[in-house]
């Protein structure tokens, strides 16, 4: 099979209302016609299924996935495909699960369908092809198709952004610490400050000088509690006596314990006499001692005195405060110069970082504007093969769509029209600048670029900075914003976008651009509606007959002008009972019963065709040629 583009080879379906059916295409024109439940959608939906290309619309999406559900069940389904390279893969798909890759002879391999064999293709299923005029994610991937270098550029680019956010992270969590030690080492030239002040104050002098008067007031009042302490004993000795024994005059030597009892009582009278004495002496050296303890407390007073000033700038004129102060200090700043010592080591890891992240962006700058040159010049040759009444443009990093989105999930809670304000920002400040600005704090910039009062920039600024985290900072950076292509219709004498157009307008724009030379198979389902059959043979078949010689085509149609004046390669006719469907015939216009069947489902068959001859031209058809 010869031909440098992609194509798919076989449809097989293993359950459900195509149990058993298999499709194989032709690498140019195929045509699936059949009768309303015959199951020309089914077999649109069941390829775009298996081949993982469904509408990114939520709501499309969800009615692709149930139809498939519907009609295969629990089944699978089976395509083989050929590269553009030429490499031939089976890709097998149950509902439920992602697509699974095979050799040509049904070996299993660990290739993956999307980054390992790449076979991108267009999908449009029913009145899916009005929609392209409002999204344009599908009008660049349908311009894109037109690029045969394009899967390198966007292998580069993807691997470029796979790195930013594998990056992103580490540098996120470096820059969250490097903010918080930022703020905590602001500290370090006060705490020095304070430590300088608290130097001049001599506390160590004052603190021991003070220590050295308590303990001055403490001796001096011990000896004076001492002091006062003998003197009260002293008194007390002098104030006891002794007890004579009663009735001793009849005893037997009651002379003998009389003579005793004086003696005791004339030595007790003198140990009295000088108890008394000590106590006197006690009690002068303890009013001496108040008298020293008095001159202590008016030395000690001159010496505070002196020290007021230097004491009153001490909290409570504590100075064990103030040195628990400077030793708290002290400790604060081995602690904040620790932090600072962090801090610079993390910012020379960020400065490394910043530096290949700038790397990657500049690359993936750089290859993104090559994309777009090789996206203006496909729009120029798109402009030059649509005719004079359609034309294609594309301009750089205009789809503002994703950053548009980030902006007013940042700004949702901030009191703000949220929506107004990032359709504001998001077209008028790209998003790694705004940054930038954000990181940097240049709130001048958002205002001089937006044109709002600067004071309600500065408080949108203020709830940004704010808002986002590093890692989110991080991500606006990086924030991909596509480029935007139109496809505009000159309506009388004014050029009009698709999304001004109505949906006949918008498909008679939108078709032509599809039919333009791709790699990518082309897969429309009814892809007439809201086209009249002029434009289809003015226009759509020879796009077709133009566009099928270097690009699979298939299309789901009741028109017969395009199965049969397109020459269709393959066409493929469906029937079905209700319950279950088949191929009633398939191959091209030179098999009888393709012609027949065809003439039949799209004609109505030989009679219904002569009949509107005859009406048509009532004369005949060769008079009505040669008038």
């Amino acid at each position: 099979m010869s031909g440098k583009w992609q194509k798919i080879l076989k449809l097989s379906v293993h359950g459900g209302f195509l149990d058993g059916q298999e499709y194989e295409f032709s690498p140019h024109l195929n045509c699936l016609v059949g009768g309303r439940g015959s199951g020309k959608t089914t077999v649109v939906e069941l390829l775009r299924f298996a081949l993982d290309c469904l509408p990114k619309d939520a709501m499309l999406k969800r009615r692709s996935e149930h139809h498939v559900q519907a009609v295969l069940g629990g089944g699978f389904v089976t395509v083989m495909v050929q590269t553009a390279g030429g490499s031939v893969y089976k890709i097998k798909r149950q509902v439920g699960y992602k697509p699974q890759v095979s050799d040509v002879k049904g070996k299993q391999t660990k290739l993956y369908l999307h980054g390992d064999i790449n076979f991108p293709l267009v999908v449009f299923g029913q009145s899916e092809l009005e929609r392209v005029a409002d999204d344009a994610a599908t009008r660049l991937a349908v311009l894109d198709g037109m690029i045969s270098e394009l899967q390198l550029n966007n292998k580069v680019i993807r691997s470029l952004r796979q790195n930013l956010q594998n990056i992103r992270p580490e540098a996120a969590a470096l820059q969250q610490d490097i903010n918080q030690l930022k703020r905590q080492t602001e500290l370090i030239p006060i705490v020095k400050e304070r430590l300088q002040e608290l130097e001049t104050y001599d506390l160590d002098g004052l603190m021991v000088r003070q220590q050295q008067r308590e303990q001055e007031r403490y001796w001096i009042k011990e000896l004076c509690r001492e002091a006062r302490k003998k003197e009260r004993q002293l008194q007390q000795r002098t104030v006891e006596y002794t007890v004579n024994p009663n009735d001793y005059e009849s005893w037997n030597n009651a002379d003998l314990i009389e003579e005793s009892l004086s003696k005791y009582a004339e030595t007790v009278e003198k140990q009295k006499y000088n108890f008394g004495l000590l106590a006197r002496e006690w009690e002068n050296t303890y009013l001496h001692l108040e008298e020293l303890q008095d001159s202590l407390t008016n030395r000690h007073r001159q010496i505070e005195e002196q020290e007021r000033p230097a004491m009153s700038k001490f909290y409570g004129h504590n100075l064990v405060k103030a040195m628990e102060e400077r030793s708290e200090y002290v400790q604060t700043l081995l602690d904040l110069e620790q932090k600072q010592h962090q801090l610079q080591e993390k910012q020379r890891r960020m400065k490394t970082i910043i530096r290949r992240r700038n790397e990657l962006l500049t690359e993936m700058e750089k290859m993104e504007y090559e994309l777009f040159r090789k996206r203006r010049d496909a729009s120029n040759r798109a402009s030059g093969l649509m005719g004079n009444n359609l034309q294609v443009t594309v301009s750089h990093k205009e789809d503002t769509g994703q950053y548009r989105e980030f902006l007013a999930q940042a700004l949702i809670n901030s009191g703000f029209h949220y929506n107004r304000l990032a359709e504001v920002i998001s077209t008028t400040i790209p998003p790694k600048v705004l940054a930038y600005e954000i990181r940097n704090e240049q709130i001048m910039l958002l205002a001089d670029a937006t044109g709002l009062e600067k004071e309600r920039a500065e408080r949108i600024f203020n709830y940004l900075v704010y808002k986002l985290t590093p890692e989110q900072l991080l991500e606006l950076e990086e924030m991909p914003v596509p480029d935007w292509v139109e496809v505009e219709l000159l309506d009388g004498h004014t050029w009009k976008p698709s999304d001004q157009l109505s949906k006949g307008q918008r498909c008679t724009a939108i078709l032509p651009l599809l039919l333009l030379d791709s790699v990518q198979p082309l897969i429309i389902d009814q892809p007439e509606d809201h086209l009249d059959n002029a434009y289809i043979c003015r226009t759509v078949v020879p796009a077709l007959h133009q566009v099928k010689k270097g690009r699979q085509i298939i299309l789901a149609t009741h028109n017969a002008n395009i199965p049969v004046l397109g020459k269709a390669e393959e066409n493929i006719v469906l029937n079905s009972d209700g319950r279950q469907g088949w191929v009633a015939a398939s191959g091209g216009l030179d098999r009888l019963q393709v012609l027949e069947l065809l003439e039949l489902l799209l004609e109505g068959g030989p009679g219904a065709l002569q009949d509107r001859l005859q009406i048509y031209h009532p004369g005949g058809w060769n008079n009505a040629k040669s008038s």
